[in-house]
């Protein structure tokens, strides 16, 4: 995620737009992708301890790390604290398509760390479970997931008016 998010800073640095705007949102930028590795990692977490008590994750586990991850929310606000005011998240909205994401991805990650043992290499457990076309249509689900995600808490910032159709631009 450290090196998507350096590629994707680098890549916009090519727009004056960015190039000005990018600087004073860098510590924002660096203290966000710490709360999405946060998330991921929970997520992941609860898979592997699916794996190892041998039962697939479930409803539980889904809720356990919506509620997670509004914590995870929570402190990156606190963090983010000159932002935090004007960030109002609606999670009825978000918890309906970040629920989704999560069960895809603790889904896939259970799959995946099943098979797994640690000896043979990630990229042949993969293989062997997905074809090509297949790991390219999950990926491009649980992307496009992550993208209605953001899409809707973008929406939950406050920002000037004359500013939010840079904010729809971006999103879109």
């Amino acid at each position: 995620m450290r090196e998507f998010s350096d590629r994707t800073a680098t890549g916009l640095k090519e727009y004056k737009l960015f190039k000005l705007i990018l600087p004073p949102f860098k510590s924002f930028l660096e203290i966000n992708l710490e709360k999405e590795i946060d998330k991921h990692q929970d997520v992941i977490a609860c898979a592997m301890a699916a794996v190892r008590a041998g039962q697939a994750p479930d409803h539980t586990d889904t809720d356990r790390l919506l509620r997670r991850a509004r914590e995870i929310d929570q402190a990156f606000l606190h963090k983010a604290h000159s932002l935090s005011a004007a960030i109002n998240i609606d999670y009825p909205a978000i918890d309906r398509v970040r629920q989704r994401r999560i069960e895809l991805v603790i889904a896939t990650a259970y799959q995946v760390l099943a098979q797994w043992q640690g000896k043979t290499p990630l990229r042949k457990i993969v293989s062997g479970l997905y074809t090509r076309e297949q790991y390219r249509s999950l990926l491009r689900e649980i992307l496009s997931l992550y993208i209605e995600e953001t899409g809707v808490l973008s929406k939950s910032v406050k920002i000037p008016r004359h500013l939010a159709r840079f904010r729809d631009s971006l999103i879109n």
